[in-house]
Order: structure tokens, then C-alpha cells, then sequence
């Protein structure tokens, strides 16, 4: 018999391998935003979670834990700079 799963440890996990920069699959995006598989599939076909995209894209399911670790910090994702020059930081 296998032990029960814990999903705040699964979540600390998928946290930590966040804000260490590696890519996330889909289990561990269900454990950051705390969503059930049926809910996933919802809001990744409506698009929600497409900011987190890994562009070129490695596969068909693969985020960005650099870009999901900035947006939990509350820095913004995406730094629009086309046509204007950056600011320096």
C-alpha cells in the first residue's frame, strides 16, 4: 500500500524547483495554484497559464519556473519593452 500523498509537500517541492529557475510540467503547476486536474484542463485551454509558456516551446506542456517564481513574487512576467527603450534597474 503507498503512503498518502501530502499536497502541501508536493507544493513546497514544485515551489523550490520554481524559483530554482527549472522548468515546470503540469503537476507541478496543479500543486502552485492548488487546482484539481478537471479545473487544469479549463483554464489551460482557456489560456490562463499561457504567460508561463516556455518559449521556443520544449514540448507541448512545459512552463517557465523563472517566469511563474517572478509572477508569485509579484514582479511582472513580461517587460514590454518593443519600441521604447528599457529602463535601467
Amino acid at each position: 500500500m503507498k503512503p498518502p500523498i501530502d499536497p502541501e509537500a508536493l507544493r513546497r517541492e514544485a515551489l523550490a524547483r520554481a524559483a530554482a529557475g527549472e522548468l515546470l510540467g503540469p503537476g507541478e503547476m496543479q500543486a502552485i495554484w492548488r487546482i484539481g486536474h478537471s479545473r487544469w484542463g479549463v483554464l489551460l485551454n482557456r489560456g490562463a497559464f499561457d504567460p508561463f509558456k516556455v518559449k521556443p516551446p520544449i514540448g507541448s506542456k512545459c512552463f517557465s519556473g523563472v517566469l511563474v517564481h517572478r509572477y508569485l513574487q509579484g514582479d511582472p512576467v513580461y517587460d514590454a519593452t518593443f519600441g521604447r527603450k528599457r529602463l535601467a534597474r
